[in-house]
């Protein structure tokens, strides 16, 4: 009886386990991500998030170096805002975001007067990786708190816009596409060459750009 409640309580505890798996955010073919976001429940997870300080607090871009080495001890408030989140993230690497913003190269040349001009420094912008998924809105707000913080946010999500390059699409000749909005079907998906299409039509050019050499059948179908 005891090994069977035991064999019992392991099942449950498998059961469980699986339930309460944060469930992986998959993006279409036309959003890309510098992160990896996870739904758990109404809360959104993620392992990566990006912070810029207002100043020199990360004195070392060595990223194999811990955060608590790159960081300047004076920053006392920081690295135990970081220790705390660790305990939940595990092991947190700091990721120069933008790899040659140099402090010290601020200066550019306006190309349309020809005039100096100052850049913004970036050299204070890092991505915060996390071993472990952890609350997007939990961390947002354990280091917004923080004076040396100019801001934090989420990693960036893109969305590409699709449009073909068929010189025809913009003609009056092709207002079909557009009336069955196409582009936004595009725009989730342009399809694949693994996929294979029926044409029921007659007087296909099969020499067509498009067409040519994707003729998987040699013969013609007649319902």
């Amino acid at each position: 009886m005891k090994k069977a409640l035991i064999v019992f309580a392991i099942y449950l505890t498998v059961i469980v386990s699986a339930i309460a798996q944060p469930k992986k955010v998959v993006n279409p073919s036309n959003i890309a991500s510098e992160a990896n976001f996870y739904i758990d429940g109404n809360e959104l997870l993620s392992d990566a998030i990006v912070v810029k300080f207002k100043e020199k607090v990360v004195m070392s871009d060595d990223d194999a170096k811990t955060f608590s080495q790159r960081i300047d001890s004076k920053f006392e408030n920081t690295l135990n805002v970081l220790k705390e989140i660790e305990k939940k993230a595990g092991k947190i690497r700091l990721v120069k975001s933008i790899k040659n913003a140099d402090p010290n190269n601020l200066t550019r040349i306006n190309k349309r007067t020809g005039k100096p001009l100052t850049i913004k420094d970036l050299s204070q912008v890092y991505h915060l990786r996390f071993e472990n998924p952890v609350s997007v809105t939990s961390v947002i707000n354990q280091l917004k708190g923080l004076p040396e913080v100019e801001y934090v946010h989420q990693a960036i999500t893109l969305v590409y816009n699709f449009s073909p390059n068929d010189p025809i699409f913009v003609s009056p000749s092709q207002w079909n596409l557009t009336a069955v909005q196409a582009p936004s079907a595009w725009n989730s998906t342009s399809g694949s060459s693994s996929i294979s299409i029926g044409l029921a039509d007659q007087g296909v050019n099969f020499n067509h750009e498009d067409l040519y050499g994707k003729k998987n059948r040699s013969d013609n179908a007649i319902t």
